[in-house]
Protein backbone atom coordinates (compact mmCIF):
# COMPACT_ATOMS: atom_id res chain seq x y z
CA UNK A 1 0.00 0.00 0.00
CA UNK A 2 1.20 3.17 -1.27
CA UNK A 3 0.98 7.19 0.18
CA UNK A 4 0.94 9.86 -1.76
CA UNK A 5 2.58 13.27 -0.39
CA UNK A 6 1.15 16.15 -1.37
CA UNK A 7 2.09 20.18 0.12
CA UNK A 8 -1.35 21.68 1.34
CA UNK A 9 -1.61 25.07 2.24
CA UNK A 10 -4.03 23.44 5.38
CA UNK A 11 -5.95 26.04 6.89
CA UNK A 12 -4.97 28.48 9.72
CA UNK A 13 -6.64 28.78 13.45
CA UNK A 14 -8.45 31.42 14.07
CA UNK A 15 -9.57 31.91 10.68
CA UNK A 16 -13.11 31.90 9.78
CA UNK A 17 -14.33 29.22 6.87
CA UNK A 18 -18.19 29.44 5.79
CA UNK A 19 -18.93 30.36 9.37
CA UNK A 20 -17.12 28.35 11.15
CA UNK A 21 -14.00 29.90 13.32
CA UNK A 22 -11.15 27.00 13.66
CA UNK A 23 -10.24 27.08 17.29
CA UNK A 24 -8.17 23.38 18.06
CA UNK A 25 -5.68 21.18 15.70
CA UNK A 26 -7.33 17.76 16.34
CA UNK A 27 -5.99 15.35 13.70
CA UNK A 28 -3.67 15.72 10.69
CA UNK A 29 -3.06 12.94 8.23
CA UNK A 30 -2.03 12.83 4.71
CA UNK A 31 -5.03 14.10 3.10
CA UNK A 32 -7.15 16.11 5.07
CA UNK A 33 -6.97 17.91 8.89
CA UNK A 34 -9.73 17.88 11.36
CA UNK A 35 -9.63 21.11 13.43
CA UNK A 36 -12.59 22.14 16.53
CA UNK A 37 -14.74 25.21 15.55
CA UNK A 38 -17.03 27.65 16.97
CA UNK A 39 -20.38 28.24 14.49
CA UNK A 40 -20.85 31.61 14.43
CA UNK A 41 -24.56 31.19 13.85
CA UNK A 42 -24.92 28.45 17.28
CA UNK A 43 -22.30 29.45 19.33
CA UNK A 44 -21.55 26.09 19.41
CA UNK A 45 -18.46 23.95 19.19
CA UNK A 46 -18.27 21.47 16.08
CA UNK A 47 -15.95 19.51 14.06
CA UNK A 48 -14.44 20.37 11.21
CA UNK A 49 -12.79 18.00 8.78
CA UNK A 50 -11.09 19.62 5.61
CA UNK A 51 -10.27 17.02 3.15
CA UNK A 52 -7.91 17.95 0.08
CA UNK A 53 -9.70 16.64 -3.41
CA UNK A 54 -7.43 16.63 -6.89
CA UNK A 55 -8.30 14.12 -9.43
CA UNK A 56 -6.33 10.99 -7.89
CA UNK A 57 -9.41 11.78 -5.19
CA UNK A 58 -12.38 13.21 -5.85
CA UNK A 59 -14.26 9.82 -6.48
CA UNK A 60 -13.42 9.11 -3.16
CA UNK A 61 -14.05 12.23 -1.31
CA UNK A 62 -17.51 12.43 -3.10
CA UNK A 63 -18.23 8.82 -2.30
CA UNK A 64 -17.47 9.75 1.48
CA UNK A 65 -19.85 12.76 1.56
CA UNK A 66 -22.72 10.99 0.18
CA UNK A 67 -22.36 7.80 2.42
CA UNK A 68 -22.21 10.24 5.21
CA UNK A 69 -25.55 12.04 3.91
CA UNK A 70 -27.80 8.85 3.80
CA UNK A 71 -27.05 7.20 7.05
CA UNK A 72 -28.73 8.05 9.57
CA UNK A 73 -27.84 6.13 12.83
CA UNK A 74 -27.29 7.48 16.59
CA UNK A 75 -23.39 5.31 16.14
CA UNK A 76 -22.76 7.04 13.18
CA UNK A 77 -21.48 10.40 12.75
CA UNK A 78 -23.68 12.48 11.09
CA UNK A 79 -22.80 15.47 8.74
CA UNK A 80 -24.26 19.39 10.22
CA UNK A 81 -22.97 20.70 6.89
CA UNK A 82 -20.66 20.52 3.88
CA UNK A 83 -18.68 23.45 2.34
CA UNK A 84 -16.10 23.89 -0.41
CA UNK A 85 -13.19 25.85 0.22
CA UNK A 86 -10.85 26.46 -2.03
CA UNK A 87 -9.10 22.74 -2.83
CA UNK A 88 -10.99 21.44 0.18
CA UNK A 89 -14.15 19.57 0.71
CA UNK A 90 -15.37 20.38 4.34
CA UNK A 91 -17.63 18.32 6.84
CA UNK A 92 -18.78 20.05 9.51
CA UNK A 93 -20.29 17.04 12.52
CA UNK A 94 -20.96 17.42 16.15
CA UNK A 95 -18.06 18.03 18.20
CA UNK A 96 -17.34 14.49 20.31
CA UNK A 97 -15.73 16.39 23.76
CA UNK A 98 -14.15 12.59 24.70
CA UNK A 99 -12.42 12.06 21.68
CA UNK A 100 -11.77 8.86 20.23
CA UNK A 101 -10.51 5.80 21.66
CA UNK A 102 -6.37 5.92 20.75
CA UNK A 103 -6.50 9.62 22.45
CA UNK A 104 -9.42 9.04 25.54
CA UNK A 105 -7.43 9.44 28.81
CA UNK A 106 -9.85 7.49 30.87
CA UNK A 107 -9.91 4.48 28.24
CA UNK A 108 -5.90 4.66 28.22
CA UNK A 109 -6.10 3.86 31.46
CA UNK A 110 -8.54 1.76 31.84
CA UNK A 111 -12.51 1.15 32.39
CA UNK A 112 -14.66 -0.92 34.09
CA UNK A 113 -16.02 -3.89 32.13
CA UNK A 114 -19.62 -2.68 31.79
CA UNK A 115 -18.01 0.67 30.00
CA UNK A 116 -15.95 -1.42 28.05
CA UNK A 117 -19.35 -3.51 27.45
CA UNK A 118 -21.27 -0.04 26.59
CA UNK A 119 -18.28 1.62 24.29
CA UNK A 120 -18.24 -2.19 22.43
CA UNK A 121 -21.93 -2.74 21.96
CA UNK A 122 -22.74 0.88 20.54
CA UNK A 123 -19.35 -0.15 18.35
CA UNK A 124 -21.41 -3.40 17.22
CA UNK A 125 -24.88 -1.57 16.57
CA UNK A 126 -22.55 1.02 14.29
CA UNK A 127 -21.29 -1.60 12.30
CA UNK A 128 -24.74 -3.75 12.32
CA UNK A 129 -26.23 -0.64 11.20
CA UNK A 130 -23.81 -0.22 8.13
CA UNK A 131 -23.79 -3.60 7.08
CA UNK A 132 -27.86 -3.50 7.22
CA UNK A 133 -27.17 -0.44 5.05
CA UNK A 134 -24.58 -2.91 2.81
CA UNK A 135 -21.61 -0.38 3.19
CA UNK A 136 -18.42 -1.59 4.58
CA UNK A 137 -16.41 0.89 6.81
CA UNK A 138 -12.87 -0.96 5.70
CA UNK A 139 -10.82 1.00 8.48
CA UNK A 140 -12.52 0.90 11.98
CA UNK A 141 -9.38 1.62 13.96
CA UNK A 142 -9.30 3.19 17.68
CA UNK A 143 -8.77 6.98 15.92
CA UNK A 144 -11.95 6.44 13.88
CA UNK A 145 -14.22 5.43 16.79
CA UNK A 146 -15.29 8.67 18.70
CA UNK A 147 -17.15 8.94 22.37
CA UNK A 148 -20.03 11.38 22.24
CA UNK A 149 -21.38 12.65 25.63
CA UNK A 150 -22.93 9.74 26.99
CA UNK A 151 -19.61 7.63 26.45
CA UNK A 152 -20.88 5.56 23.45
CA UNK A 153 -18.83 4.81 20.60
CA UNK A 154 -20.01 6.91 16.99
CA UNK A 155 -17.78 5.42 13.98
CA UNK A 156 -16.18 8.17 11.82
CA UNK A 157 -14.15 8.55 8.50
CA UNK A 158 -15.88 6.99 6.05
CA UNK A 159 -13.44 8.09 3.30
CA UNK A 160 -12.35 3.89 2.45
CA UNK A 161 -16.55 2.86 3.09
CA UNK A 162 -18.16 1.85 0.19
CA UNK A 163 -21.64 -0.02 -0.67
CA UNK A 164 -21.50 -3.98 -1.71
CA UNK A 165 -25.05 -4.58 -2.25
CA UNK A 166 -23.74 -8.01 -4.00
CA UNK A 167 -22.22 -8.77 -0.58
CA UNK A 168 -19.51 -9.53 -2.85
CA UNK A 169 -16.27 -10.49 -1.36
CA UNK A 170 -13.87 -7.85 -1.39
CA UNK A 171 -10.06 -8.01 -2.65
CA UNK A 172 -8.71 -4.61 -2.58
CA UNK A 173 -6.48 -4.14 0.25
CA UNK A 174 -7.53 -0.96 2.21
CA UNK A 175 -7.60 0.27 5.68
CA UNK A 176 -4.32 1.09 8.30
CA UNK A 177 -1.68 -1.41 7.88
CA UNK A 178 -1.28 -1.64 11.89
CA UNK A 179 -5.16 -2.41 12.21
CA UNK A 180 -4.89 -5.00 9.03
CA UNK A 181 -5.13 -8.69 10.01
CA UNK A 182 -1.58 -10.61 9.64
CA UNK A 183 -3.69 -13.08 7.14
Amino acid sequence: MTETHFHINMPHLGQTYSHYTLQKLIRKTNLSCVYTAIDNETHKTVAVKFIYVCDANKSKVDNELQLMKELNSPYIIKPCDTFDYSEFACIVMPYCENGDLSKNPKTSKGISENEARKIFKSILLGLKYLHDQNIWHRDVKMENILLNNRNEAVLTDFGLAIKNPQKQPLTEFVGTVQYAAPE
